[in-house]
């Protein structure tokens, strides 16, 4: 019950107001979500969650989710299906329990795990929210295979990628002439990508573009290559047990503790998670006290 209710509010799909305070990142065929908005989804993310979407680009691949989830949604209007019954019934459940979830977890059990009790969790346990050294790596890839739809030997393999690197670093060299180093670089990243799509047996269509990733989910040598080439700068010809690679460093983000207003939700439901008993506790005492107000009428004779 205390779980994270964001992916529900995803996926209910709502309508929102237009935010004149903060800038539009999509209008989806006249619907739009503001910054603002984004940030919030974020946030309310479970760390697992977050995790994930931090491995496939951050908040830019969230956003992308919500895209897809919008215009499936906005196609389901167009046909009327939101008028079934059934699902109409499902909407309004799907709304109601996350109106009760989020009142429960923040007014019922804000005297049971307080925000002072949230701060002192996050500042005792810093080393849950280590958010380890993460890279934005693409590689252009040429493998080294007895199967496959490209079965080649190594050095039918060494040749080919030695073909790639010569090529890109022909196109490179015109990006000395580009005096703004900013500029140099994207365009190293631009040709980097297009060579990719072109040439990569691996990620071909995103351009070679991995995500963010930390060492530890590299193979170590394609590691140790990408945690020693200056950012916007591709790799010689690196070889790991796969094949071969020319690896491109887009940017990188150090080691860091993450925000408390990022895992303050999450830290909330796992304390109250730990005092279930309390929480339902409270709910039942908060229940019989409205009954006791109310005007409730039951026919149980009507159960089918």
């Amino acid at each position: 019950m205390m779980r994270s209710i964001a992916c529900l509010l995803l996926l209910a799909a709502p309508v929102f107001a237009q935010d004149d305070a903060s800038k539009p990142v999509a209008v989806i065929n006249g619907q739009t979500l503001t910054a603002a908005q984004l940030n919030a989804f974020y946030d309310g993310l479970s760390p697992q969650m977050r995790d994930q979407y931090e491995k496939a680009g951050g908040k830019a691949a969230l956003l992308d989710t919500y895209v897809n989830q919008m215009l499936i949604t906005q196609e389901a209007r167009k046909s009327g299906f939101d008028h079934r019954s059934d699902i109409a019934a499902e909407i309004d459940n799907a709304r109601d329990s996350a109106l009760f979830q989020a009142y429960v977890r923040d007014v019922i059990a804000s005297t049971i795990v307080s925000d002072a009790a949230v701060r002192q969790y996050y500042d005792q346990h810093q080393s849950q929210f280590l958010t380890p050294e993460r890279a934005h790596v693409r590689h252009i890839f040429i493998a080294v295979s007895d199967t496959g739809p490209h079965p080649r030997n190594k050095e039918q393999a060494m040749e080919l990628i030695q073909k790639i690197a010569t090529e890109l670093r022909l196109a490179n060299t015109d990006t000395r002439k580009i005096s703004d180093a900013e500029n140099a670089e994207q365009v190293r990243i631009s040709q980097f990508a297009e060579f990719a799509r072109k040439d990569s047996e691996d990620a071909a269509q995103s351009g070679g573009d991995l995500g963010w990733v930390t060492k530890e989910q590299l193979d170590p040598d394609f590691a140790a290559a990408a945690w020693g080439i200056p950012v916007g700068v591709p790799s010689g010809i690196i070889e790991t047990k796969f094949g071969y690679h020319i690896i491109l460093v887009e940017d990188r983000k150090p080691a860091s503790v993450q925000a408390f207003a990022n895992v303050k939700t999450s830290i909330r439901d796992a304390l109250l998670g730990a005092q279930m008993n309390d929480v339902m506790a409270a709910v039942s005492r908060l229940t019989n006290d409205l009954r006791a107000k109310s005007k409730v009428v039951e026919y149980p004779q009507n159960i089918q």
